[in-house]
């Protein structure tokens, strides 16, 4: 074992501003914080190249006595606590007095400071901890300090920050959880890449709308909730705006940001059947509690907290979350033209014997019904149909109770004709109504099913089946959702999505691995608004999304244009659908390209698949069903859900008692 040293003040410095200062972010929440413990209502925050040669913030806090000045650079020197009890009651974000010791051991620092009370502001100059110049100086009330050239002295620290635009991205990430922390301070942030201002109006939903944007302003919903000794406040999300990580969360204690995995699991566990397995809700939340019950001490940058009692704070974030949801009933808005429609008086003036009547003899053309049921072998004409002699009679007689007058042969065939007028009149209505939606609604492939429809116009429904080698018949469709097949003695049922989720990851995976995704240009580009995170990862992966059909580039603050997507993807709701795949990247990091893009097409199928609860046609659902069995062995999604369950005949007559 070697002699043991006494470490040097200079050396001790450096080591105790490595726990603290990890990166210009670190830097730049200690002296907002510090801002903001002085009572400051406005603060400018600017950075140049990450944070890594030049960061300034300016507050109009109360300022540092100029006495104090030179003190405030030593370790351990803070005005926030001066005796033990203190600990147990801090109301400050700082208070270990190592924020401008440990900066200034690592870089050059030059502080402007200037209190209500004084005539004239007070400078100070420390490069390395070492005081280089003091002095009296013209200044505004409140700090300024200035930060130049972070790790200087310590060039091991530098290789293991990233480049610019990422650090820039975690000072961004470190300044949207300050704006939401304190909605009562208006901050301005100045950057290379990002500008943004809060409003410091004290309304927590205006700093959500600054951070997240307008999207999340609209899907938000309030939390209010008291629970003995504990406040819940702040928003939660709807399932509009879950997400795949819990990157959207944002947690609060007296007004600290924390990560805290009681809180994070009292969320989940209070959105449990509200949203999709795998994902994550979004929230802004701050617990309020008596300090007492809190050690804020436990990490060195003041990130984790530990509570006295994990259960009480669970259990109050559990039903303050549970509460609100139960609250608000959430209706996605859709905004399309509001179409009105007459009832014409014959429709009101009908009685439901005429309409029973109506329905039951009302039969389409024979061309007609043999083009819309291609499969069924058996041939129904209308003289099948056709009333036998005195039925009329027979059912004029029966319905004498329910009709005063008496109902003619004439009679009921001059009504028939009025009501098929109307029951065309009613289609031709809905079809352009469902034209509309579609067109709205662009996350359901309207060109996937009139292309769909264009194949089986030209094909036969027998012709079809063989092509998989398999005999089925479509019974139906229940719950606009899942499809009835009758097949070799089976009742099979299949998820309209799954199934065709598959198709196109299938697809799309075929094109992929042989390079050959079709691409459409957009004849107005679309505009993708990201967080700083999320779009630097875009910029990093422009290759990546040209692989996969997307051309992007950067539009400047925070906002990349897709001018080349895709073309089966054109339709789909390409923010929703760029955002999922960067938040996959962020997850799974540069370590296996290949399973990003595989992701990534999974993604794509699932958002150009049709959707649960649409209605669809016959020919429709057989496209669909054919394709699904073309699959041959592979039964689930990409996601893992199954694509088709079954019952065979003999089972279903053992639950009606048929055979035993």
């Amino acid at each position: 074992m070697g002699k043991i040293n006494v470490l040097s003040e200079e050396i001790a410095n450096m080591i105790s501003a490595g726990e603290v200062v990890e990166r210009p972010a670190s830097v730049v929440k200690e002296l907002v914080e510090n801002s903001i413990d002085a009572g400051a209502t406005s603060i400018c925050v600017e950075i140049k190249n990450g944070g890594m040669t030049y960061i300034r913030v300016t507050d109009n806090g109360s300022g540092i006595e100029k006495d104090d000045l030179k003190t405030a650079f030593l370790p351990h020197a803070t005005s926030k606590i001066k005796t033990s009890e203190d600990l147990a009651k801090i109301f400050t974000l700082g208070f270990r007095g190592e924020a401008l010791a440990s900066i200034a051991a690592v870089s050059k620092v030059e502080v402007f400071t200037k209190t209500k009370n004084d005539s004239y502001g007070r400078m100070i100059t420390v490069k390395g901890g070492k005081v280089l110049e003091e002095g009296e100086t013209g200044c505004s009330n409140g700090t300024t300090i200035i930060v130049r050239d972070l790790f200087y002295n310590t060039p091991a620290r530098m290789k293991f920050l990233k480049k610019d635009s990422a650090e820039a991205g975690s000072v961004t990430d470190v300044l949207n959880k300050i704006i939401l922390g304190n909605p009562n301070v208006s901050i301005k942030y100045i950057s290379q890449s990002k500008n943004m201002t809060s409003q410091g109006d004290g309304k927590l939903l205006n700093s959500i709308f600054t951070v997240y944007g307008k999207d999340f302003v609209k899907n938000v919903i309030p939390v209010d909730f008291d629970d003995e000794n504990i406040k819940v406040t702040g928003f939660i999300g709807n399932s509009q705006i879950s997400r795949n990580t819990r990157a959207y969360q944002t947690i609060f204690i007296n007004g600290r940001n924390i990560v805290s995995k009681v809180i994070s699991a009292a969320l989940s566990e209070g959105y449990k059947n509200s949203i999709m397995v795998g994902k994550f809700p979004f929230a802004v939340i701050n617990v309020e509690i008596n300090p007492a019950f809190v050690d804020v001490n436990v990490h060195p940058t003041k990130m984790e907290v530990r509570f006295s009692d994990d259960k009480k704070i669970f259990e109050a974030v559990y039903w303050a979350t549970k509460n609100a949801l139960e609250k608000k009933r959430v209706v996605p808005e859709i905004k399309m033209e509001t179409k009105t429609f007459t009832v014409p008086e014959e429709i009101k003036k009908s009685k439901q014997v005429d309409i029973n009547l109506l329905k039951d003899s009302f039969v389409k053309e024979k061309e007609e019904y043999k083009k819309e049921v291609p499969s069924y072998k058996s041939k129904i004409t209308i003289n099948d149909l056709k009333p036998k002699e005195n039925s009329f009679d027979m059912l004029s007689d029966n319905l004498k109770s329910f009709k005063e007058e008496k109902i003619t042969e004439e009679k009921i065939t001059e009504e028939k004709a009025a009501e098929e007028k109307l029951v065309e009149k009613n289609i031709i209505e809905e079809a352009k109504e469902e034209v509309i939606i579609a067109e709205i609604k662009k996350e359901e492939p309207a060109k996937l099913i009139e292309k769909e429809k264009e194949v089986y116009e030209e094909e036969k429904t027998s012709e079809i089946n063989l092509k998989t080698g398999i005999d089925f018949k479509i019974v139906g469709q229940i719950f606009s959702t899942y499809i009835i097949v009758e097949k070799d003695g089976e009742m099979c049922i299949i998820d309209q999505h799954a199934a065709h989720e598959r198709i196109y990851f299938e697809e799309f995976y075929l094109d992929f691995k042989n390079r050959s995704i079709d691409s459409q240009i957009l004849l107005i580009p679309a505009m993708v608004s990201l967080p700083q995170k999320l779009y630097d990862i875009a910029m990093d992966n422009i290759s990546f999304f040209e692989e996969l059909g997307f051309e992007i580039d950067s539009y400047g603050n925070n906002v990349i244009a897709l001018r080349k997507v895709a073309a089966a993807c054109a339709e789909c709701n390409l923010t929703d659908l760029v955002t999922e795949i960067l938040e996959d990247l962020d997850k799974k990091g540069s370590a296996d390209v290949l399973d990003s893009q595989l992701h990534a097409l999974y993604t794509m199928a699932c958002k150009r698949a049709v959707k649960g609860n649409r209605n669809l046609s016959l020919k429709e659902m057989e496209s669909i069903v054919e394709r699904a069995y073309a699959l041959k062995n592979i039964n689930t999604c990409p996601h893992g859900r199954p694509i088709e369950i079954k019952m065979t005949k003999k089972d279903l007559e053992k639950e009606f008692k048929r055979i035993v």
